[in-house]
């Protein structure tokens, strides 16, 4: 709606185009209803701010948002028509007129269908720029409009950023840019970010739509950043728990946590709607996500697709009562059952269209709801199913493994129990496949490949628990790598050694064994790159950055360390302890991290109040002093390694 104040009546002169009406205004521009003439179309013009233009900040944060736009062509991103400069130097740029609002004007509470489009829309939209290596940073209601036909675009790529680019050059005052009710942890820290940061703020745009409200709010932004860092994010009401996995994975608090990109998160909201069609029990609906997703439709037409339509059909036929001719020439039950079973031997099991065993079948349980040899069909189709998906993941043939559990996923669909089991078979003789996989990996010692294998669990949703347990126990109990021992002779009993027997860094996969063996819950971590860091609530398995077994364990206080090493020692009966500063610094070996020692640093009131971490070099001019850290918690750049 045009702005009636004093500001319309400076309106600014744009050749080609005659300006009407403020529409809204910000900071940095303003945004005016105008009319071009050659077309004779309503437009929106965006023109930089008298004062902002003085800003070699602002003019670039202007000039950098037309150029992005001006890259990424998409249905679902507002576009520009034009760019230019005013007679006074200020930069504008044209965009179409889109009068139906933003999303911060609807309430959706009540139409999920609508919140289903909408975000499927916007995570195609953030596809398509991800791809083109843009990541928009600020994801929000107010930046999603609607055109004529009530589609959403998103708008505002003020402070988006390549993807590749490390640190963003378009700050405000050091701060990090974007809304804090909608923005990333890590974001809000200010650390690198790629596009799961946007898909984390579309998870808070759906809880916005399904609630009303947005899942954290305070009127201090630093405390919002908190509580998007650590609180857990609120539960759903219980008529919208369908879309809480959803939310549990797009707003997790670390990146590597949540969905890889757009079209896995696409395919979480699938998930979402085939629960919503069983609620709602509407056969049409169930189906409707096989044509809302073209390119999943040409993926899978001779199979998926193909199966969807004739499942709709034989639903959707005629309940009137057929002529009697027809009935002459219909099947009997007993008939079709026998074309069933003779289907599924030849190994049709949802292809071709009405000549396979699950449609079969499934007529059948139409006319006779519970009939028991159709539903024993059915099972032997979801183990026809469970074997081909297991010889697709052997043969690393992921899309046909894409493919049947797509296929499974549709047979599913309103058989109730029946389809939770065929479900569970399927997903659990792909999961076995992918077992086998990262087992011969450990085997061979291949890390990345283990590391694939585990990434392929979270890419179909299996269930890792017990190849995660496999690799855990796959962890040898120490590596050392010994150096010559001198032993002077002993004082009271206790060997005098003049060069320490080291070990090699701990590693998480070493430590979690350790953990899980002894309960040992972990200590709190400090981070030590921003005060948002520090109240960061963040430990040995969650530190802050992507880790694999094989990382060196950080996050662990002194007291940990001790307790490690005293467990190893009952393990492997050899004397492990933590080494001194001199014995870490005469070894030679420089490290990347900081290391806790033995070495204490005192004061009159304790023996032992602070603990000295080698830095990593091997400088012998830093004094213990220098290095000394609190002992009761972790530090997110300190390890350890053991001496023997």
């Amino acid at each position: 709606m045009p702005i009636d104040d004093a500001e319309t009546q400076q309106l600014p002169t744009v050749d080609g185009y005659r300006v009407e009406a403020v529409v809204g205004r910000g900071g940095m521009a303003s945004v005016y209803l105008a009319r071009q003439l050659s077309l004779d179309r309503q437009v929106a013009i965006k023109v930089m701010a008298a004062d902002a233009s003085e800003s070699a900040t602002h003019s670039a944060r202007f000039e950098h948002e037309a150029r992005v736009i001006a890259r990424l062509e998409h249905p679902g991103i507002v576009g520009i028509h034009e760019v230019g400069r005013l007679a006074d130097g200020r930069l504008f740029y044209v965009m179409p007129h889109l009068p139906n609002g933003d999303l911060a004007q609807r309430d959706l509470r009540t139409d999920e269908a609508a919140i289903l489009r909408i975000l499927r829309l916007l995570l195609q939209a953030l596809g398509y720029a991800h791809a083109h290596g843009v990541v928009h940073r600020d994801v929000k209601a107010e930046n999603v409009l609607f055109d004529a036909a009530g589609g959403p675009r998103l708008a505002d790529f003020g402070i988006a950023i390549g993807r590749r680019r490390a640190t963003p050059r378009i700050t405000r005052e050091g701060m990090a840019l974007g809304s804090s009710g909608y923005m990333a942890p890590e974001q809000a820290r200010g650390e690198e970010i790629d596009g799961r940061a946007d898909l984390y703020s579309v998870g808070v745009l759906a809880y916005q739509m399904l609630t009303g409200r947005l899942p954290f709010e305070s009127d201090d932004e630093l405390t919002l950043a908190l509580m998007h860092a650590q609180d857990s994010l609120p539960r759903l009401p219980d008529n919208r728990q369908h879309w809480q996995v959803l939310l549990d994975r797009a707003m997790a608090k670390w990146p590597e946590q949540r969905y890889a990109d757009a079209d896995a998160m696409l395919r979480g909201l699938d998930g979402v709607e085939r629960s919503l069609a069983r609620a709602q029990g509407s056969p049409l609906l169930r189906m409707r996500h096989v044509f809302d997703r073209p390119r999943l439709l040409a993926a899978t037409l001779g199979a998926v697709g193909v199966l969807a339509i004739s499942v709709w059909l034989v639903a959707s036929r005629t309940a009137s009562a057929p002529s009697a001719d027809s009935l002459s020439a219909s099947p009997t039950i007993e008939q079709q059952i026998a074309s069933a079973n003779s289907q599924l031997a030849a190994g049709a099991l949802v292809v071709p269209a009405g000549g396979n065993a699950a449609e079969t079948y499934l007529e059948v349980l139409r006319q006779q709801p519970g009939r028991a040899d159709a539903m024993n069909g059915l099972r032997r189709v979801f183990a026809g199913l469970a074997e081909l998906a297991a010889a697709a993941t052997e043969s690393g043939d992921f899309n046909a493994l894409r493919e049947r559990l797509q296929q499974t996923d549709l047979l599913a669909d309103g058989l109730g129990a029946l389809g939770d089991e065929g479900r569970q078979l399927v997903a659990s003789a792909a999961a076995r496949a992918l077992e086998a996989e990262v087992t011969q990996a450990l085997a061979l010692d291949d890390t990345q490949r283990v590391k694939r294998g585990l990434d392929r669990f979270v890419e179909f949703d299996l269930d890792a628990g017990p190849v995660q347990a496999l690799v855990a126990r796959a962890q040898p109990v120490a590596k050392p790598v010994q150096e010559a021992t001198a032993v002077v002779p002993q004082r009271g009993g206790v060997p005098q050694r003049t060069q320490s027997a080291q070990s090699a860094l701990v590693t998480v996969g070493e430590y979690r064994r350790f953990a899980a063996a002894s309960g040992r819950p972990p200590a709190r971590c400090r981070a030590r790159m921003s005060p948002l860091q520090l109240l960061d609530k963040r430990d040995w398995r969650e530190p802050g950055f992507p880790q694999s077994e094989s990382s060196p364990v950080v996050c662990v206080s002194v007291a940990d360390a001790e307790a490690y090493a005293a467990w190893l020692r009952s393990q492997s009966g050899a004397a492990w302890r933590l080494p001194t500063l001199d014995e870490r610094r005469a070894s030679g070996t420089k490290s990347s991290l900081a290391e806790w020692t033995a070495d204490c640093v005192t004061t009159p009131k304790s023996n032992c109040s602070r603990r000295v971490a080698f830095d990593g070099k091997l400088s012998a001019e830093t004094s213990a002093n220098d290095l000394a850290r609190e002992p009761t918690r972790g530090f997110d750049e300190v390890g350890f390694r053991l001496v023997r």
